[in-house]
């Protein structure tokens, strides 16, 4: 099979997972009502678990705050279901995020409640989901095993709507391992089914996969004519979503048929739905398609319009199939236009990112074959194949960090070449200012001086931030070059962790030292909207929860609910993960961090608490200031250097509000800042 049509078939299997799910919002209000009436009670614990259903596809964020809540309102009145339906519920939105692991784990906990409750058709739906997870993971057999069993209860209780849905993905696991007659045959039993109860989506469904079945046979006139019943039906029951994906599957028939007019036609048809839906997954794939076709037709520019536009989509969305192709594209559409260094720019990212997809294909094989080989010779072997991934993957660790250590250091080059321009030219611009004015030679010689003292404190910033982990780079990697062969897989991977963690502590103040220099230049746009607080503290303690769980720090959250706030998004974001990152560090092992918000007058005021090494009165006037050495605040190991402080000030200051902190030594400290509660104009 040539790489054109791998990749098309890639695209069918794509727009086959695309979610057909829709969201009520008459069900979503009346959930609302039910948590706006304050009762502890199960129904309450139902509304959240139905909230984070319903917001599970359309926003994790908000789908994730609602199912923890229900999970602890569970526990809190004892209501073991409802622990059991958060769960599951928490275990689809992380499903929903290819977060594999952490859906498994919850659906794991979920299918153990049920099990001791004894509740069958839920236990049912575990094992459904499970599946789906070994599926997506390529584990087809132990994928199929959870199939099985859920069918096995489905049949005992005569659940047609349920054993129609077995049916239809027994028939997926074997279209996968490309039994394609044995797929056929269990889409027709579960079309059967669909058809006796009447159920329009699922007849859709079923006709879909048919014609995937038979593409993937090349019977292309059978797989366009139920292509084309499927679009009969999700037109009918107005299902956007499925229209636009079979829209996409007819163009991959008409362009395997060389009908390259009518497959445009269809392929724009399809990113018009996707457009007004906003639906990125189902973007990158039109505009995938698109780029090809005009690839095909030797319309350069508009292949590498689209190419461009897919690769952007793609990879904010993760999507390495299509990162993939979009690179493979771009770098025959360059050779074919005579840009030979961006063409073989372009070829070795996509031979970089097809080595990044063997290495999951690998670890696939591997999973696969811990299930078929139960013998004591084939777990030798698995366990030496894992060996060997896990020497590769270190010697790729190794290679890639000290790829990191030679970019670093040119941007160190490169902005320290640009502030001492900046510097120069600053002082240049004083002196010829002190010329002009003789008369106010004092004050300017005492204004250049501030200058020049706030530039050494800036520098001493920079160098300070930069130096331990450089520092650490240069020694770690210097004792791995002359003594790599002599360490162990265990000592390794100790030296690399360390790498990793002083290139973490490079990035995250370089995010600090651009955006920065960007707000002194007044580069970043100051964009105000209404925002629930409450939601960005939980993702933001969603993403720094690791570092806090390596030191055992407990989060707690003292938030009400839709704690509206007119600001910057994005700023205010910073600020959060600059303090909560600083509370982390600073706090004792096993210490306690308490987010609080409170009203006062016409401010919304947020504090973060932590009970860590806390600071002196001294300590705390040198805060939020670029002209004071930071060197010596604080006796921890992980002290900074407090231009994070200062650019949090810079922000909340944009805002319209103040920033300040209340420390005593040995006690914690409690970093507060306020913002106005509405805005005019």
């Amino acid at each position: 099979m040539t790489i054109k049509n791998i990749r098309l078939c890639l695209i069918i299997l794509l727009n086959c997972t695309i979610s057909l799910l829709s969201f009520g919002q008459n069900k979503t209000d009346s959930l609302l009502n039910i948590i706006k009436s304050g009762k502890n009670d199960t129904n309450m614990v139902i509304a959240f678990a139905g909230l984070c259903n319903e917001y599970s596809y359309n926003d994790p964020e908000k789908a994730l705050m609602y199912g923890h809540k229900g999970l602890i309102l569970s526990e809190k009145i004892g209501f073991v279901k409802g622990v059991a339906m958060c769960c599951n519920n928490i275990g689809v939105v992380y499903y929903s995020q290819n977060n594999n692991q952490k859906a498994l784990d919850y659906y794991q906990k979920s299918l153990k409640i049920f099990e001791y409750i004894g509740s069958e058709k839920e236990i049912s739906d575990c094992f459904k989901n499970i599946g789906k997870i070994c599926n997506k993971e390529g584990k087809c057999r132990q994928a199929l095993e959870y199939y099985q069993k859920s069918l096995e209860i489905i049949e005992k209780y005569r659940d047609k709507r349920r054993k129609a849905s077995c049916y239809f993905n027994i028939g997926n696991i074997h279209q996968q391992q490309r039994n394609y007659r044995l797929a056929l045959k269990y889409y027709l039993v579960s079309l059967d089914i669909c058809e006796e109860l009447d159920d329009k989506k699922g007849i859709a469904y079923c006709y879909n996969n048919l014609g995937n079945n038979y593409s993937f046979q090349d019977s292309l006139s059978l797989a366009l004519e139920y292509y084309k019943k499927s679009l009969e039906i999700y037109k009918l029951v107005g299902d956007k979503i499925g229209e636009s994906t079979i829209y996409i599957n007819i163009g991959v028939i008409y362009t395997k048929q060389g009908n390259l007019n009518n497959a445009l036609e269809y392929y724009k048809k399809s990113l018009k739905i996707n457009e007004e839906l906003n639906d990125e997954k189902g973007l990158s794939a039109c505009y995938t398609n698109i780029s090809d076709l005009n690839l095909t037709l030797k319309n350069y520019r508009q292949a590498l319009y689209y190419g461009y536009k897919a690769l952007t989509i793609a990879k904010k969305i993760g999507a390495l199939d299509i990162i993939q192709t979009a690179y493979y594209n771009l770098s025959i559409i360059h050779d074919s236009l005579g840009n030979i260094k961006d063409a073989f720019r372009y070829y070795k990212l996509y031979s970089e990112t097809n080595d990044s997809i063997v290495n999951k294909e690998s670890q696939k094989k591997i999973a696969e074959m811990e299930v078929k080989y139960g013998t004591e010779k084939k777990e030798k072997e698995i366990v030496n194949l894992q060996k060997e991934k896990t020497v590769n993957e270190l010697q790729l660790t190794k290679q890639r960090n000290l790829k990191y250590i030679f970019i670093l250091s040119g941007i160190i080059f490169l902005l320290s070449s640009l502030f001492l321009f900046a510097m120069f030219h600053q002082k240049k611009k004083n002196n010829e200012i002190l010329t002009e004015s003789n008369r106010k030679i004092t004050a300017s010689e005492y204004e250049l001086k501030e200058l020049n003292s706030t530039k050494d404190k800036f520098f001493s910033i920079i160098s300070h931030d930069i130096k331990g982990p450089l520092n650490s780079f240069k020694q770690i990697t210097r004792f791995l070059k002359t003594s790599y062969n002599t360490l162990n897989d265990g000592e390794k991977y100790s030296y690399i962790h360390e790498i990793n963690k002083s290139a973490e502590q490079l990035y995250s103040f370089f995010q600090n030292l651009l955006q920065w220099s960007l707000s002194q230049k007044s580069m970043i746009k100051f964009n105000p909207e209404e925002i629930d607080l409450s939601v960005l503290i939980f993702k933001t303690t969603e993403l720094l929860k690791p570092t806090a769980d390596k030191k055992r720090i407990t989060i707690v959250s003292d938030i009400k609910e839709n704690s509206l706030d007119f600001c910057d998004k994005y700023m205010i974001l910073t600020v959060l993960r600059n303090l909560l990152s600083n509370a982390i560090n600073f706090s004792n092992h096993a210490g306690t961090i308490t987010n609080k918000i409170s009203y006062k007058d016409e401010f919304i005021e947020l504090s973060i608490k932590d009970n860590g090494i806390g600071m002196s009165d001294e300590d705390v006037k040198k805060l939020f200031k670029i002209d004071v050495d930071h060197k010596t605040i604080g006796t921890s190991e992980d002290k900074g250097t407090g231009l994070g402080l200062i650019l949090c000030k810079e922000f909340i200051e944009k805002n319209g509000g103040k920033i300040w902190v209340e420390s005593q030594a040995d006690i914690g400290s409690t970093f507060t800042f306020t913002l106005p509660t509405s805005r005019v104009g």
